[in-house]
């Protein structure tokens, strides 16, 4: 369920952080959050739950992020939420109400990784409709997970209406970007899916996904730039 692309940016950004002195953005995002300030304490958290500036701690990390959250910070709520689904150990006792309550703050505030998340709670929930409706708004941002999820509900037909059209939109969309190899293991579905679509069919997608344009939220996009958009918001320069 926790975002893919956010914790790879981090366990890379962990690497640099062997050669890198990132104790001014510590200590510049920790004075600010000490103000209450939410996004700040978002930072905070992320730095003691990945250990940038300092060990990892993740009792810090709950700390700050409860915070964040207090501070109606969306990211924040979203990484609270995600410890109480129980995922991150013994760190906090699994809540399901309150990783549904914060995940779906998140996802109405517009990041499409809680978007997915609440689509998949949902799902479990026994509401499709709701579901969807969460999937396609982070599909729309080009998340990756969404999109694999929207092709695979739209050609097996059982969360929603089977529509193959659909199915090969967002199976392509999702392979657009991704390694040869990727596109290679996909293939095969994708030419069971045209043996089953009319010309006009397989037309109509191919203009779909050329006509596709991923629309990242805000908030989307600061988490994403993950060490960046700490220091940017710290008001230090990047490290050369």
């Amino acid at each position: 369920m926790k975002k893919l692309l956010f914790c790879a940016l981090f366990l890379l950004l962990n690497t640099a952080a062997f050669a890198q002195d990132y104790s001014a953005l510590f200590n510049k995002i920790t004075e600010m959050a000490q103000t209450g300030d939410g996004e700040a304490a978002y930072h905070l958290g992320n730095f003691y739950n990945y250990g940038v500036g300092t060990e990892i701690n993740k009792d810090e990390a709950l700390k700050w992020f409860q915070k964040s959250a207090e501070a109606k910070y969306p990211l924040g709520a979203y990484e609270l939420g995600y410890f109480y689904t129980g995922q991150e150990g013994e760190i906090v006792d699994a809540d399901p109400q309150k990783a549904f309550q914060n995940t779906k703050f998140a996802a109405d505030s517009g990041y499409a990784p809680a978007q997915y998340n609440l689509a998949i709670m949902y799902y479990n929930f026994g509401n499709p409709d709701r579901g969807t409706y969460y999937l396609e708004l982070a599909a729309k941002q080009g998340n990756l997970q969404a999109l694999q999820t929207m092709a695979l509900i739209n050609f097996r037909g059982d969360m929603v209406v089977q529509d193959l059209v659909n199915a090969r939109t967002y199976l392509k969309l999702y392979l657009k970007d991704n390694n040869p190899e990727l596109n290679e293991t996909f293939q095969p579905i994708i030419t069971q899916i045209d043996e089953n679509l009319s010309e006009d069919q397989i037309k109509t997608s191919d203009q779909r996904i050329e006509a596709w344009k991923n629309e990242p939220s805000k908030l989307t996009t600061i988490a994403e730039r993950g060490l960046d958009r700490s220091y940017e918001y710290a008001g230090l320069p990047l490290p050369q």
